[in-house]
């Protein structure tokens, strides 16, 4: 029986978190959660049963999970400023 191990939190992710929330800094503080959910999504999409005549080579998972990585990181930020990249300067 082979073990999976699980990823413990970091601590400086948790500390900066707890310490923008318990700060009047609410906004900062939604920021880092919406960023964790879209982490935690990497470990909850990579563990999906993928159908079977789907079935991806090591590569092609290696290349999956890359891409969810990527997107985790791209995403949060263009929701942040979104407004700012849409709309034009006076």
């Amino acid at each position: 029986m082979s073990s999976v191990s699980t990823p413990l939190p970091r601590p400086r992710s948790y500390a900066k978190t707890t310490i923008t929330a318990r700060n009047p800094h609410i906004a900062v503080h939604r920021q880092w959660m919406i960023r964790s959910y879209t982490f935690t999504f990497i470990f909850v999409s990579s563990r999906l049963p993928i159908p079977a005549p789907t079935r991806l080579s090591d590569a092609q998972f290696v290349i999956f999970l890359f891409m969810l990585v990527a997107v985790s990181l791209i995403l949060p930020d263009l929701y942040f400023s979104w407004r700012e990249l849409t709309h034009r300067r006076a």
